[in-house]
């Protein structure tokens, strides 16, 4: 009888321990992108964020590598598009510290509620998250809210934030824009149809540019150099994509 538990308690064990390994065998490592000495800033549309209806399945593991990856690319600010739930989007800020952030619809931004609210509360927001200990936010609104039919009902977030950085204090303002998906005339009307019921008939009546930007490099100023980066789902971003 020893014996036999024995045997049990040495397999368990070798069981945990080929759990553990595999575990971390998948691990995902973020390599840090910021560096000390700029303002380092991204963008990342997080697939239909916390939708349980749409996009990729497995809500659990999306939270969990969205939270690798804008822990591990060690950036400054984050525009962000495609929160979903106003929920997981918390939980996200809860496992970041040091981060603080808001999306859309919420209380302190100016109009925003009035525009990212449809679809009984579940409508795509853009967002920003940011580091406590190099800026703070003095103004938060949505804005060319007279132009809501020309960007599909989701007009653009501005946020104004103060940025202390290398002894240097200036106001930024920084621009959050979720642009049209796909790059053909006949999926535009399809899918902007589908978002809401007033949109465009033609493709002449969009004014839209495309669904990625370019990265940019900008000039110094003064002490504060921007470096901006696009998230794409190559290399790390590509573990935040759930996998159903």
């Amino acid at each position: 009888m020893r014996r036999t538990l024995s045997i049990c308690a040495i397999t368990v064990s070798l069981l945990l321990l080929s759990l553990r390994l595999g575990e971390a065998s998948f691990k995902q490592v973020v390599p840090g992108k910021g560096t000390e000495t700029t303002l380092d800033i991204a963008s990342w549309n997080i697939e239909w964020f916390g939708d349980t209806s749409n996009g990729p399945t497995n809500e659990a593991l999306q939270l969990q590598n969205a939270r690798d990856v804008i822990a591990g690319a060690d950036m400054d600010i984050w525009g962000v598009a495609e929160i979903v739930s106003l929920a997981q989007w918390n939980n996200l800020k809860a496992q970041l510290p040091g981060f603080a952030g808001f999306i859309a619809k919420e209380p302190n931004v100016v109009n925003g509620a009035a525009f990212y609210s449809d679809f009984n509360n579940s409508e795509q927001n853009v967002g920003i998250l940011y580091k406590t200990s190099i800026a703070t936010v003095t103004d938060a609104r949505v804005i060319l809210t007279a132009s809501d039919f020309d960007f599909a009902g989701r007009p653009p977030l501005q946020v104004t934030l103060r940025v202390t950085l290398n002894g240097a204090t200036e106001n930024i303002v920084v621009i959050v824009l979720h642009a049209k998906c796909c790059s053909d005339s006949d999926r535009l009307i399809t899918t902007s149809t589908r978002m809401r019921p007033t949109a465009p008939t033609s493709p002449a009546q969009w004014r839209s540019s495309g669904s990625t930007p370019s990265s940019r490099t900008t000039a110094p100023r003064r002490a504060i150099t921007t470096r901006c980066s696009v998230a794409t789902p190559s290399a790390a971003a590509a573990a935040a994509r759930r996998r159903a």
